[in-house]
Formats: C-alpha cells, sequence, structure tokens
C-alpha cells in the first residue's frame, strides 16, 4: 500500500467508535504473521498474468495514465512498470 492509502486507513480507524475489546481485537489482528505465498501460488500466479490476453481497446490506451513520484515509489507499480 502507499503511503497515502496507509495514512488514509489510519484517518479511517481513529474516526471509528471502537470499544476497548474491539481495539485489542483489531491489535490482535494486526499482529499475525502474513503467510508468504507457497511456490506453487506463485507459479500459478506467473503462469496466469503470462496467459492474460490484452483487449485492442485498453492496448490502444498505453500511454494515458499520469503517475506521480508517490506512485513511483509503490512496490507493486515499480514491479509492473519493470516487466
Amino acid at each position: 500500500m502507499t503511503t497515502f492509502a496507509l495514512n488514509n486507513l489510519w484517518a479511517y480507524l481513529q474516526g471509528l467508535m471502537l470499544s476497548q475489546s474491539d481495539r485489542e481485537w483489531l491489535v490482535g489482528k494486526l499482529s499475525e504473521p502474513v503467510e508468504a505465498p507457497s511456490a506453487t501460488e506463485t507459479e500459478i500466479v506467473s503462469q496466469t498474468l503470462k496467459e492474460l490476453v490484452i483487449p485492442d481497446k485498453l492496448r490502444r490506451k498505453r500511454g494515458c495514465i499520469k503517475l506521480t513520484e508517490e506512485d513511483l515509489r509503490d512496490e507493486h507499480i515499480q514491479y509492473l512498470l519493470n516487466r
């Protein structure tokens, strides 16, 4: 997620009227470790992305997007740009 998205999420969470038990539940969820995808899952996603067919209508739109400096720092966008 970008810094902008994280800041918006934080502002949203701060605006919620959470009880103490709700806050403790949220802390527990945020503290859980994230499972890394298995090699098989990664291979499936990679293969699926290679098999994607981009419609001509979208292919003609290439170059129409404007990225900010913050967008360019996003790891997902960097990955897509390096493909």
